[in-house]
Formats: C-alpha cells, sequence, structure tokens
C-alpha cells in the first residue's frame, strides 16, 4: 500500500454491543498522512457514536480514493489502447507494430524458433482515390484490414504502417514453408471485388514475407527482405498486364 502512497493508522473503536471491550480497527486510506492523523485524533477524544461516524467517513473517502485510482487506471489503459491503433482500420499502427514485432523477434531468439514478417501493398490503390474519392479509399483500407484479420492467428499482428501498406508478424512458424503458405493464401484472399460509392471495384494486393532466422536476423534486414519480394511480386503482376 505504500508504493501506491496509502497512509495506515491503528486504533481501536468499541464494539456497537455495549461491551467495554474495545474491537481493534487498521485503517489503509489514500487520505493523506496528515488529514487522516488530524481526524483519528479528533475522533479518539469524542463520543463513540462520533467515533463511529468519523470512521465510517474515513472509510467512504478510502473507497473513493480507491475507485478514483481504478477509474484512473482505466482511462490510462484506454488512451494507450487509442494511441497503438490506427484511427481508421482499428489494428496497429506503425509505432505499435514495431514495438509488437520486437518483442517477437526476441521471443524468437530466446526459444530458438522461426517467425515471419510480411508486407502487403495494394495495387493502384492510388488510381482508386483519384477516381471515386478517399472515402471509397477508406472503405477499401477497412476492408483489407479485416480481411487480414480474419485469416491470420490472433497471435499473428496485423499493422498499417503506410498510406496503403500494411504489415503481418507471424509468430512462432515451424519454418518458412509456413510463411510461404500464409503469403499465397494472403494473396488469394485479398484478390476481390467489392462494393464502393455504387461501384464495384476491384482490388487485388502484393504481398512479400521475410523470416527469421533463415532470411535476417534483425529488423531493418527482415522489412529489406520482405519489402523486397513484395516488390518481385508487384513487377510479376504488372508483367502479367
Amino acid at each position: 500500500p505504500r508504493a501506491l502512497g496509502a497512509s495506515t493508522v491503528r486504533w481501536t473503536l468499541p464494539i456497537p454491543d455495549g461491551s467495554r471491550d474495545e474491537g481493534g480497527w487498521i485503517l489503509i486510506s489514500h487520505v493523506d498522512r496528515q488529514v487522516l492523523d488530524s481526524i483519528t485524533d479528533l475522533g479518539l477524544t469524542r463520543s463513540p457514536l462520533v467515533r463511529t461516524i468519523i470512521a465510517a467517513l474515513i472509510l467512504v473517502i478510502a473507497g473513493l480514493g480507491a475507485y478514483g485510482l481504478r477509474d484512473l487506471r482505466r482511462r490510462n489503459y484506454v488512451m494507450s489502447e487509442i494511441a497503438a491503433r490506427d484511427a481508421l482500420t482499428g489494428i496497429c499502427n506503425r509505432g505499435e507494430f514495431d514495438r509488437r514485432l520486437k518483442g517477437a523477434l526476441a521471443h524468437a531468439r530466446r526459444y530458438k524458433r522461426a517467425m515471419a514478417l510480411l508486407v502487403i501493398d495494394l495495387n493502384d490503390f492510388k488510381a482508386v482515390n483519384d477516381s471515386i474519392g478517399h472515402a471509397a479509399g477508406d472503405k477499401i483500407l477497412r476492408h483489407v484490414a479485416r480481411t487480414l484479420q480474419d485469416n491470420l492467428r490472433i497471435s499473428d499482428v496485423v499493422g498499417r504502417v503506410g498510406g496503403d501498406e500494411f504489415a503481418v508478424v507471424l509468430r512462432e512458424i515451424d519454418s518458412g514453408s509456413d510463411a510461404i503458405a500464409v503469403v499465397e493464401l494472403l494473396r488469394e484472399r485479398l484478390k476481390d471485388t467489392i462494393p464502393v460509392a455504387g461501384n464495384w471495384v476491384p482490388i487485388s494486393a502484393s504481398v512479400g514475407g521475410a523470416t527469421f532466422p533463415e532470411d535476417a536476423t534483425d529488423i531493418d534486414p527482415l522489412f529489406e527482405a520482405a519489402d523486397k519480394a513484395m516488390y518481385e511480386d508487384k513487377q510479376r503482376k504488372r508483367s502479367r498486364g
């Protein structure tokens, strides 16, 4: 309790049944110690009824203080969650994604496990924004975020790391072939036609991935390798027309 700034006071009150014996009280409060001392000193010089009322008031004040601390912690938690989320899609923003990627990499190193980083870039997204507006583009981005979440494990991390760029951390995979399978799955699931602003808009994405420790052993090289694989996928799509 002292670590939370609590004050502790020990004193006694008569037992309500009229017995001459007294019951011991230990009060732990978030009220300032000097204020608590002045209240309890006043109570010890008054009648049993007044002392009982003062004790009840102290308990009420202490309870309100504890409630206030819980409410403050809850609000701090909500604010930290808001700060970690992309405002448009609700998935991790770039800062939170980088933090979780760093944690996943540290875990993989410690337990000698494989993991993968995937990067996803929407094809011809600028043309959609220019032709039917940014509101339509926002709807597509939300659709992509939901598709990624629906096709990945709860333990995986999905983030929006740029305007139309997304990234995924695949935690604890068995080998690079697992990452390849997920890359192929996402390419297929992100190839879709969705209703936007009264039109049916075709969407697709280029996806690339890199694994730890097979392709790279640190964050920047992982991103570089995954980006390279993604751009190779984009070039293949362009060459096929």
